[in-house]
C-alpha cells in the first residue's frame, strides 16, 4: 500500500497569486511543467471528507484503514478508506505536524510521507462535480 493513494484526483488551494499550493510544496513537480489549473466545483453538503489537520488525525485514520505491509510497516488502506470518505485533505497544518514524522500503530512504524504540499485527494468524484479552466 502506497503512502499516497494512487489514481486520486488531486486539488490543492491557490495561494494569493493565483498559483496553487502544489507548486510552492512540489517545486520538482512544479518545474519545467506547464500544466493547465482548474477549479474543482461541489456542493459541499454531499462530500464526506477525512482532514488531517494533526499527527493524531494521520494516526487515526491508519488505525481505521490500516494496511501492514510485507516490510512490517503500517499505511492506510486506501481502497478501504474510499468506501467511507470522497476525500482525503492535507491541510497545512497537517503537513507541518505530520509529514516525515516517524510514529508507531499497532506495534508497527508509520510515516506519512510523498505529500509535499496542502492538498486534498479525491477517491471518488462528487456527484454533480465540475472541473472549470482558471485562466
Amino acid at each position: 500500500m502506497a503512502a499516497k493513494p494512487h489514481g486520486a484526483l488531486w486539488t490543492s488551494s491557490f495561494l494569493p497569486d493565483g498559483a496553487p499550493a502544489w507548486s510552492w510544496g512540489e517545486p520538482k513537480v512544479a518545474r519545467g511543467s506547464k500544466r493547465d489549473c482548474y477549479e474543482l466545483h461541489f456542493r459541499a453538503d454531499e462530500v464526506e471528507a477525512y482532514t488531517i489537520d494533526s499527527l493524531p488525525d494521520y494516526l487515526e485514520l491508519v488505525r481505521g484503514f490500516p494496511a501492514c505491509t510485507s516490510d512490517g510497516k503500517i499505511n492506510v488502506h486506501w481502497s478501504r478508506v474510499a468506501e467511507v470518505f470522497d476525500a482525503v485533505r492535507l491541510r497545512a497544518r497537517g503537513l507541518v505536524h505530520t509529514a516525515g514524522v516517524e510514529s508507531e500503530v499497532k506495534g508497527r512504524p508509520t510515516v506519512l510521507h510523498g505529500w509535499e504540499s496542502e492538498s486534498t485527494a479525491w477517491l471518488t468524484v462528487p456527484p454533480g462535480a465540475a472541473l472549470r479552466a482558471v485562466g
